[in-house]
C-alpha cells in the first residue's frame, strides 16, 4: 500500500527542479504536458519551445521534447503485477490501481 501523499513534496520539487532545468538548458516553453503511469510508477514531462499550444492537439508525440525528466515511484511496477495489485491511500480512502484506472483520480475524491 502506498501513501499517494507522503510523496507530495517529492513530487513538488521534482516538478519545480524539472521545469527550471529545461528552463536553462533551453529556454521557456509554449505548453507543458505531464504525462503519468500508475501502474509502471512514473511521472514525466512533455515541453515545447517551438511549436504552439494547438500544434500539440493533446498528443505527447506531437511535443517538441517528450519524456523530459522522469520521476520513478520505486517498486509501483513490481507491485501491480503481483497477485496483490498495487493500491494506493490518499486522504483516507483506498483504491485499488484497477478501480483507479477505471474511474481516474475521480476514484480518489469520493
Amino acid at each position: 500500500m502506498h501513501e499517494l501523499e507522503t510523496y507530495t513534496n517529492d513530487i513538488l520539487s521534482y516538478f519545480v527542479e524539472t521545469i527550471e532545468k529545461y528552463i536553462n538548458e533551453k529556454g521557456n516553453p509554449k505548453s507543458i504536458g505531464i504525462y503519468s503511469s500508475a501502474s509502471s510508477g512514473w511521472i514525466s514531462f512533455c515541453f515545447n519551445t517551438l511549436k504552439e499550444l494547438n500544434d500539440t492537439k493533446n498528443n505527447r508525440t506531437n511535443f517538441d521534447d517528450v519524456e523530459y525528466g522522469l520521476f520513478q515511484f520505486d517498486g509501483w511496477d513490481e507491485e501491480y503485477y503481483s497477485d496483490e495489485g498495487l493500491n494506493i491511500r490518499y486522504k483516507n480512502r483506498v483504491v485499488g490501481l484497477a478501480e483507479l484506472e477505471r474511474l481516474g483520480d475521480e476514484a480518489l475524491m469520493k
